[in-house]
């Protein structure tokens, strides 16, 4: 079976921001197990939550941007539909999110938070 992976970005509140062509700049956001950026949701000035990419370390001018995709997918799909090709040191092989402990979210429940602040 091959998987169609659509470049949707779906957020904490169900809303789901297409990246598909005509989308918006995020198409060109590609998936690696070992990321250089991070998606921060955020509330602006007017309520609206938003969608923000920040980087993780210094970036190189022309360097391409990476997020961990960590797909969430039904029990029923397997994660090797998702292959990930990103050849890090610590390629998982898929893009799929990597499996929760007992007690881990694999969405977060928490409100949207300004970019630096962690959760405790």
């Amino acid at each position: 079976m091959i998987a169609l992976v659509d470049q949707l970005f779906g957020q904490s509140i169900g809303d789901t921001i297409d990246g598909s062509p005509g989308g918006n700049a995020t198409r060109h956001i590609n998936h690696s197990c070992t990321p250089n950026c991070e998606a921060v949701e955020e509330i602006d000035g007017r309520g609206r939550l938003t969608l923000r990419i920040f980087s993780l370390r210094p970036l190189l001018a022309g360097e391409e941007i990476f997020l961990d995709y960590g797909l969430i997918v039904d029990a029923a799909v397997s994660a090797s539909d998702f292959q990930c090709f990103c050849r890090t040191s610590s390629c998982r092989g898929s893009m799929v999110a990597p499996a929760a402990r007992p007690g881990d979210a694999l969405v977060s429940a928490e409100p949207a938070r300004a970019h630096g602040e962690r959760s405790a």
